[in-house]
């Protein structure tokens, strides 16, 4: 059963209350012995009922409306098929999800989206013994600078000949017997020699190409009773896009730069981008920004939609929470 329903968040620590759509999905096994959905209509009063109070996250929502449908259906499969529910899941997806958020020089009031996936399942495995599973799934827009076009810009600067620099320029418009073409080129190799001792942090700020990149970060907890973890969505955001840039509504020119600097010097490959949010939320748990249980199979996705190229470029990594600190230390801050 799928259902399009309004749901109220009270997001981050302001407590900012947004009313988005939600797509929530119902799952559950069924016996032989019934045809369709037991009790449909009273399900989706139960829903709306779970649905006429506020949430702080999207996965305390699923739980809240899973825990309502697997009381009611289990009573009534027992009573009516005199057999166990077996299988019984939840899940929301949020799409976009739109928040307010300031810009990084001006601190003007903008926007954000993201997507947002929340589930959580009960069933019997192979043996009948019950299990509960608990997913999360936050997609975040970023944008990404090429290193390797910062490098070849750089040393092409650094090295073309002055008549091959002379034609680049007749290409973008300039008379190479311009004064100021003449006195630029004349004062090149003053420049360049200048230049010489500071090629890592020029390298930063010279022309590449960029591109919009999309960052899955996934979270999948299993346990035999019930989960009582809740992840703080907004905090995940918050600790991703301290080593990414995110992207705005709008910008004046001043935010403008500052984005353009910021994601000019954090350039990176899909999968520099994949080690620095792993390392970025191991940090996060180790020192106290977020608690994120060992156990958990955390994953990151990083797709690059490609600007030059006709190909996007795909990233990741999925691995236990425990062992990427095993992996990461004594990398991760203490």
């Amino acid at each position: 059963m799928d259902l399009i329903k309004l749901v109220k968040l009270r997001w981050g620590d302001a407590k900012e209350k947004i009313v988005i759509p939600c797509k929530i999905s119902v799952q559950m096994s069924l016996p032989s012995s019934l045809k369709g959905m037991p009790d449909m209509t009273p399900t989706i009063h139960e829903i709306d009922k779970v649905l006429s109070t506020e949430f702080d996250s999207i996965d305390q929502l699923v739980e809240e409306i899973l825990w309502k449908i697997y009381r009611h259906q289990k009573k009534f499969y027992e009573a009516k098929a005199k057999e166990t529910l077996r299988f019984c899941a939840v899940n929301a997806t949020c799409e976009p999800l739109v928040f307010h958020k300031k810009t990084p020089k001006t601190n003007s009031p903008t926007e954000e989206y993201i997507s947002i996936n929340a589930g959580y399942a009960i069933y019997n495995d192979e043996r009948g013994k019950q299990k509960h599973e608990k997913i999360l799934k936050i997609t975040i827009h970023c944008i990404t600078f090429c290193p390797c076009g910062q490098e070849l810009v750089y040393y092409w600067f650094m090295d073309t000949q002055q008549k091959d620099l002379e034609h680049v320029l007749r290409s973008w418009g300039y008379n190479p017997d311009d004064g100021e073409v003449k006195a630029f080129l004349k004062a090149l190799p003053r420049i360049r020699e200048t230049l010489k001792p500071f090629s890592r942090i020029i390298s930063n700020i010279v022309a590449t190409h960029s591109q919009r990149a999309h960052i899955t970060i996934g979270f999948r907890l299993e346990s035999e009773g019930k989960i009582d973890v809740h992840l703080d969505v907004k905090k995940i955001v918050e600790v991703v896009e301290k080593v990414v840039q995110g992207t705005y509504g709008k910008l004046s020119r001043e935010d403008e730069l500052a984005v353009i600097l910021n994601a000019s010097g954090k350039a990176g490959f899909v999968e520099d981008i994949v080690r620095r949010v792993i390392k970025a939320l191991c940090d996060a748990h180790v020192n106290g920004t977020m608690f994120i249980p060992p156990e958990a199979l955390i994953s990151v996705e990083v797709v690059s939609e490609e600007t030059i190229h006709q190909h996007n470029i795909r990233a990741k990594i999925e691995r236990k929470l425990g062992e990427l600190l095993e992996l990461l230390e004594p990398r991760v801050t203490q």
